[in-house]
């Protein structure tokens, strides 16, 4: 899944079922601020990756947040002929959320959403590198409170405005205004009006 825009739209960009998926290169934006189902990217089930993408002004008053790694109630080690397991959330495993921007958003990533009674199966061996979390009240948010993540690769990334302690994730703090690349977006923008071949 790459290239698209995704502007004011309900629902979310969601890995329900499948494997080795790549999410790349999107602008998923929310302007309008009287809806409330502008989602990001849910993600299930094993080795898909996350990267590159552009989230903005996506409102975080339901569910998901930009970008979600869900608990699940269903190991993927289950056979996938059971009827009963295709109606179900797969477990993430082997994630890699890498070099994403979340921008003026409620939450930034999460882990573990949706965990309850019968969702217990927490993402496990994911790689969180090289994000960007700019003026979010929440830059990273795990569903299981005192509780590192543990299994997980945490590197490089930043977070400005809003407030985060658990700097052992591999998250720091920046003063550096990020400003929104006009270039990127206008060029990206560009490229994918003339894949479509219509004008907007």
């Amino acid at each position: 899944v790459e290239e698209n825009l995704f502007q004011d739209c309900y629902g979310n960009l969601s890995l329900r079922h499948g494997k080795f998926n790549v999410v790349r290169r999107n602008f998923l934006i929310g302007t309008d601020t009287e809806m409330e189902d502008i989602n990001g990217i849910c993600v299930f089930d094993t080795d898909n990756t996350i990267e590159s993408n552009y989230l903005y002004g996506l409102p975080d008053k339901t569910w998901y947040a930009p970008i979600s790694l869900m608990a699940g109630d269903v190991a993927p080690e289950r056979s996938e002929s059971d009827p009963a397991v295709l109606k179900s959330f797969w477990q993430v495993r082997n994630a890699v959320v890498k070099d994403n921007v979340v921008r003026n958003c409620g939450t930034g990533i999460t882990l573990a959403m949706g965990k309850s009674d019968w969702r217990h199966y927490l993402p496990q061996n994911c790689v969180i590198t090289g994000n960007i979390a700019y003026n979010c009240t929440n830059p990273v948010y795990y569903y299981l409170e005192n509780q590192d993540p543990a299994g997980h690769v945490w590197t490089n990334n930043f977070y400005s405005g809003g407030s985060f302690h658990y700097n052992v994730w591999g998250l720091k703090h920046t003063d550096v205004n990020y400003v929104f690349p006009d270039t990127v977006y206008e060029q990206s923008m560009s490229k994918i009006k003339n894949k479509a071949g219509v004008t907007w």
